[in-house]
């Protein structure tokens, strides 16, 4: 489904709730005769904010649930498959034990580790992470830096444990590309994602390993770009279509 026609069916979802949300408002002041007797036919002001505040909540749910479904709509048609072979599943794991078990098992400390061998490889990818103020030596004790680097830990411990299915793999590595739409500057075309791929082979030290565990990294790192980069089209695309609606429903 195009763009256009996920934008028409969120519009749909949208009209639809606030149809039901007017209906709420006008059924909400309906009262039982035994009522009309002991109540005024006014509410009380605090009666009327916890009212709205309840219809606030209200569209706020059904909104997100719209949301939800419009990324859902964007996603491509397509079967996730990986490209490692068993070898190189075995690979991955052995060399990610070592490096785990070199960092007493901190995946913080991995994450940070990649982080700043991006940044090392390209200064300038500091910036859209609104990090370009910081010195390199200095950015792990940096409070977004840490927010950035537990994002990344999370996703790749998840991979990590997921290495036989790529579908799952390819969900969490799609959340972490959508992530970048919302919190960091990042472009689609940048070259950020070839610095990505490269740094995820560096930081574990594949690089230095056999060719076969080499590789095994590459085709890993190459699989991870992908899906983080489909993660990232779907959000912004998602973002577009909500930005229009805002505006004309803001017009309207």
């Amino acid at each position: 489904m195009t763009s256009k026609e996920a934008s028409l069916v969120f519009q749909q979802q949208l009209t639809l709730h606030k149809y039901i949300c007017n209906m709420n408002n006008l059924l909400l002041p309906t009262w039982s005769p035994q009522h009309r007797e002991h109540r005024s036919s006014e509410r009380s002001q605090s009666e009327n904010r916890k009212i709205k505040q309840n219809l606030s909540k209200s569209d706020l749910e059904a909104l997100s649930w719209s949301c939800s479904n419009l990324r859902q709509t964007l996603q491509p048609c397509i079967e996730i498959s990986g490209d490692l072979t068993t070898s190189q599943n075995s690979a991955i794991r052995r060399l990610w034990k070592q490096e785990m078990k070199r960092y007493n098992d901190n995946e913080f400390e991995l994450a940070s580790r990649l982080l700043l061998r991006i940044f090392a490889l390209d200064f300038r990818l500091q910036s859209a992470f609104h990090l370009s103020n910081v010195p390199l030596f200095e950015l792990k004790e940096n409070q977004l830096f840490e927010i950035h680097a537990k994002a990344v830990g999370s996703t790749l411990s998840f991979v990590m444990l997921h290495l036989h299915n790529p579908t799952a793999m390819g969900k969490s590595l799609q959340a972490l590309g959508a992530r970048h739409v919302i919190h960091t500057e990042i472009q689609y075309r940048s070259n950020y994602w070839k610095i990505v791929n490269q740094a995820f082979v560096e930081f574990v030290n594949a690089d230095r390993a056999s060719i076969d565990v080499f590789n095994a990294w590459n085709v890993l790192g190459n699989f991870c770009v992908e899906q983080m980069r489909i993660g990232y089209r779907i959000e912004y695309k998602a973002q577009k279509v909500l930005e229009r609606l805002k505006t004309k429903d803001e017009k309207n």
